[in-house]
C-alpha cells in the first residue's frame, strides 16, 4: 500500500507539471465501464508523437530488437516491460545500451539517470543495473553488454527528460538466462496512474475483477494503444467456459475489425459476458438437486423449519434443473435468467435451515487488488504446511475482523476491528459467551502477540506480555479456566528442513491475569491450532519430524488443557493424509470432529475438507468421509503435494451440527475465497464474497455451550516449573528436559 500511495502522489505531481500532455483535462463520466476504458484509452493515446510505441512478442534466445523513437518535447518518459500473454514467470527483460540523444547530438545512458520511479516484476528484486540475475553480464543471443538494465516483466522505468532530449535508442531482449520467456517491451509518455485511480473509484466492482482475473498488470491497461490487453482478457474469460463456440467466434470476427477502439469495446464486452457465465457455470457446478432434496428431508424434521413455503420452490427448482441451462453459452437471457433463479432457489432452500437462525457470524475480511489469484496466506494464514504465523508477513494487510448479518438477504458488513498497522487478523476464537475476540496480530515493534477485542470493536487488550523480548504469541484458544493455550517460539529452535530459518512452535499454558506461562509441549517440530472438545480436553495437530516421513507425519493429538495425557486422536503411523489443520470437534460428540487435509510442499494451509470419526477407527479410511463427495472412493495417495490443483480448496470449517458447516472456500483457481454453507449431503451454497476481497473463519455469533473444566494435575509452584520459568525471564536458555 505504501508503493501504491507512492504511484498515486507521484502521478499527481507529474500533473501538476504539465509532464504528460496527453492526459485529458477532462474526461465526462461515462455510462458504462467500457465506455469508460474506451474513452480514457482514446484521450491518453491521443499524441502527435511516436509515442506510445510497443515491439512485437520478443522470444528469449532471440536476436535484440533496435528501438528508435523521437522523443522531442517529451518531460518524462515510461520504460515497460510487459510480461505478454504466456505467463511466464522468467522474462529477464532487458534494455541495453539504451540511450537519450541532445539536439546537439550529445548522448546520455539509461543508465546514468536516477528514475522518478522503478519497478521489478520480481518481488525483492529491484532493476539491476550492469549484470543480470545471477550476477552476471548481460548477453541476448550470445552477444554480450556494457550498459544494461535488467527490468524482469513487469517492469517499469518513469525516466525525467524534461525536453531537454529528441531520440531514445536502445537495443531490448531477453538475458540468455531465460529459457523461454516472452516479453513485449513499451515506450510511453505517460503511466496513466491517475486515470486508472479514476477508473476505480468509478467502477470498483468492475475493476477489482477485471485486474484480479485478467492476468495483466492493470497499470498497462489505459495507457496501451492497441486492444490487446483486452483481448487477451477476453480469450481467458472465455476459456473458463466449458462451452467456447459462440465466444470464441465472436472473437474471431473481432480480430479482423480494423477499428481500434471497436476492438477495445468489442474484446471487454466478450469479457463481461463471459465473466458473468462463467460465475453461474461455477455455481451450477454445485447445483445437485438430489443433494438439496435430501438437505430438505433431513431440515424438515426440525419444526423451525418451514417446509410449506418452501415445497413449491423446492418443485421449481426441480422442474427449471431438468430443462437444463446449456443455451446460457450462446448469451441467451432466457437460459441466464433461468439458471440465475435456479440458483436463487437452491440458496433460498438451503439457506432456511434453522441452525442459521442465529443469522451473524464473525470474519476476518481481506482487501486486496489480486483477490481472485491468492492462496491462503494471502488470508492471513501461515505460509507453509511447515511453518508458524512467526513466519508469515507481519504487514501489508488490509484487514479487518467483521460482522456478517442478515445471511438470507441483502448481508449487511460492520467492522468489529482494523489494525492501523497492516497486520492481518489471524487464528479468531470467539468466546463461547459471545462477548470477546481471541486473536493474533502484530505489535508496535512487528511481533506477534495474542489480543482480544469485545465484539462491539471496543476493550481492545493485549493478552500476552514477557519480559523476553523474541518470544512471541499466536494461534491461541480460550481455556475454560479463564487461561489461554497459546503458541509460541519458547524452545528457540527451527525447522531441520530449511536449516531452522523458519521457527517451531510449542504450546504454552497462560494466565493472562497475572502473566504466568508454562510450556505444555517440547516437541522438536510444531504444534498447531489448539481447539476445545467438548470433554473439555484440547485437540491440536502435531508434527512428528522423525526420520524420512516427516512429509506424512503431522498427526491429530488430544491433551487435557494443563498439557497432561498427550495421546494420538487420529493419524498415527498412517501416510494419508499428509497433514490435518483446521480441526474442529462436532458439537456433543466426544472424538468425531472435521479438518482440512493438506500436503508437505505445494498448496499451504487449505486442502480437501474431512469428518472423522476416531470412535470408529484411529486409522482407518472408514473412519473418513470427505465433503462435498460422500460416495466417492477415497483413494490414500501417498503424495508429497497431496492436494496441487485440487479444487474447490478448502479453509478453517466450523460445524453447526453433524451435518452443516461454515467453510472458507475457492472453487476454481480463479475465485473468490468466499464463505460457504457445506453439507454431508453434498451441498455447497454460497453465503457470502465480495470482488477484490477474501472471506475468512467464519464464526457463528452466538453463545455456546462452554466445555467443563479439567482440574490441573501439575502443581503450579512445584520447582521445575519454577525453575523453568526463572530461565526464561533471565534469558538463561531453556532447561534439555525433552532430549
Amino acid at each position: 500500500m505504501k508503493r501504491l500511495r507512492q504511484l498515486y502522489l507521484l502521478a499527481f505531481c507529474l500533473l501538476l507539471a504539465g509532464s504528460v500532455s496527453a492526459v485529458p483535462k477532462k474526461v465526462a463520466t461515462p455510462k458504462t465501464w467500457v465506455q469508460a476504458v474506451s474513452d480514457y484509452k482514446a484521450a491518453l493515446n491521443n499524441s502527435k508523437s511516436a509515442l506510445p510505441y510497443q515491439t512485437e512478442v520478443v522470444k528469449a534466445r532471440s536476436e535484440a530488437k533496435k528501438i528508435s523513437l523521437d522523443v522531442t518535447g517529451v518531460e518524462n518518459v515510461v520504460l515497460y516491460t510487459w510480461g505478454s500473454e504466456d505467463g511466464n514467470d522468467f522474462d529477464h527483460a532487458v534494455w541495453a545500451d539504451a540511450r537519450f540523444v541532445a539536439k546537439d547530438g550529445s548522448t546520455v545512458w539509461l543508465n546514468d539517470i536516477n528514475p522518478l520511479y522503478k519497478k521489478s516484476g520480481w518481488d525483492g528484486i529491484d532493476l539491476l543495473y550492469d549484470r543480470n540475475v545471477n550476477g552476471n553480464k548481460v548477453s541476448i543471443n550470445g552477444k554480450s553488454y556494457t550498459h544494461t538494465i535488467w527490468a524482469h516483466a513487469h517492469g517499469m522505468m518513469i525516466i525525467p527528460l524534461n525536453k531537454k532530449f529528441v531520440r531514445f535508442e536502445s537495443e531490448v531482449g531477453l538475458d540468455d538466462v531465460s529459457p523461454s520467456g516472452t516479453v513485449i517491451f513499451k515506450v510511453l509518455n505517460c503511466p496513466g496512474f491517475s486515470e486508472i485511480e479514476k477508473l476505480k473509484a468509478q467502477y470498483p466492482q468492475e475493476f477489482a475483477d477485471f485486474a484480479s482475473f485478467s492476468g495483466s498488470d492493470i497499470t498497462l491497461l489505459l495507457t496501451s494503444e492497441d486492444a490487446e490487453i483486452e483481448k487477451q482478457a477476453a480469450k481467458k474469460a472465455v476459456s473458463r467456459l466449458s462451452k467456447k463456440d459462440y465466444f470464441a467466434a465472436q472473437i474471431a470476427v473481432l480480430d479482423k475489425v480494423q477499428d481500434k477502439r471497436k476492438q477495445i469495446s468489442g474484446y471487454l464486452d466478450i469479457y463481461n459476458s463471459a465473466r458473468a457465465i462463467a460465475k453461474i457455470q461455477d455455481q451450477l457446478n454445485w447445483l445437485n438437486v438430489k443433494a438439496v432434496e435430501e438437505a430438505f428431508v433431513d431440515m424438515k424434521r426440525n419444526k423451525a423449519f418451514d417446509a410449506v413455503q418452501l415445497q413449491p420452490k423446492l418443485d421449481e427448482l426441480k422442474k427449471l434443473a431438468s430443462g437444463g441451462f446449456d443455451d446460457l453459452y450462446k448469451g441467451d437471457k432466457t437460459a441466464i435468467d433461468n439458471a440465475e433463479r435456479a440458483l436463487a432457489l437452491k440458496r433460498e432452500i438451503l439457506m432456511a435451515n434453522p441452525l442459521l437462525d442465529f443469522d451473524k457470524i464473525i470474519v476476518g475480511r481481506y482487501k486486496m487488488n489480486n483477490a481472485r489469484s491468492v492462496s491462503a496466506p494471502s488470508l492471513g494464514t501461515q505460509p507453509n504446511n511447515w511453518s508458524n504465523q512467526s513466519s508469515a508477513s507481519r504487514g501489508g494487510f488490509d484487514a479487518e475482523i467483521a460482522e456478517l448479518s442478515n445471511l438470507r438477504g441483502d448481508i449487511k458488513i460492520r467492522t468489529i476491528f482494523k489494525p492501523d498497522n497492516g497486520s492481518s487478523v489471524p487464528d479468531l476464537n470467539l468466546h463461547w459467551d459471545a462477548d470477546r475476540i481471541l486473536f493474533t496480530m502484530a505489535d508496535e515493534n512487528r511481533r506477534w502477540q495474542v489480543y482480544e477485542v469485545g465484539v462491539d470493536g471496543q476493550n481492545l487488550r493485549r493478552m500476552t506480555n514477557s519480559p523476553e523480548k523474541d518470544l512471541e504469541f499466536f494461534d491461541a484458544t480460550y481455556l475454560p479456566n479463564g487461561k489461554i493455550l497459546t503458541v509460541n517460539n519458547i524452545g528457540y529452535h527451527g525447522v531441520p528442513c530449511v536449516n531452522g530459518s523458519d521457527e517451531v512452535g510449542n504450546f504454552c499454558l497462560y494466565d493472562p491475569k497475572t502473566g504466568d506461562m508454562r510450556r505444555l509441549t517440547f516437541d522438536q517440530d510444531a504444534n498447531w491450532g489448539p481447539t476445545l472438545m467438548n470433554n473439555g480436553r484440547v485437540m491440536y495437530t502435531r508434527w512428528e519430524y522423525t526420520d524420512l516421513t516427516h512429509y506424512f507425519s503431522r498427526i491429530v493429538m488430544h491433551m487435557n488443557p494443563d498439557g497432561t495425557e498427550q495421546k494420538s486422536l487420529f493419524g498415527s503411523g498412517i501416510y494419508f493424509p499428509n497433514s490435518t489443520f483446521d480441526i474442529k470437534p462436532l458439537p456433543g460428540h466426544a472424538s468425531k470432529f472435521i479438518g482440512v487435509i493438506s500436503g508437505h510442499h505445494g498448496v499451504a494451509r487449505s486442502g480437501r475438507l474431512f469428518l472423522f470419526d476416531p470412535s470408529i477407527h484411529r486409522k482407518s479410511l472408514d473412519a473418513m468421509q470427505e465433503l462435498p463427495y460422500k460416495d466417492r472412493e477415497i483413494i490414500p495417495l501417498v503424495k508429497d503435494e497431496l492436494v496441487n490443483g485440487v479444487w474447490p480448496q478448502f479453509l478453517k470449517p466450523f460445524p453447526l451440527d453433524d451435518n452443516y458447516f461454515l467453510v472458507t472456500a475457492k472453487l476454481t483457481p480463479d475465485a473468490l475465497w468466499g464463505i460457504y454453507l457445506v453439507d454431508t449431503h453434498d451441498n455447497l451454497t454460497l453465503i457470502a464474497e465480495y470482488e477484490g476481497e477474501g472471506l475468512i473463519h467464519a464464526i457463528p455469533f452466538k453463545k455456546q455451550q462452554m466445555p467443563p473444566v479439567i482440574p490441573d494435575r501439575i502443581k503450579p509452584d512445584s520447582k521445575e516449573a519454577t525453575v523453568f520459568i526463572q530461565d526464561i525471564y533471565e534469558g538463561e536458555g531453556l532447561p534439555n528436559v525433552h532430549r
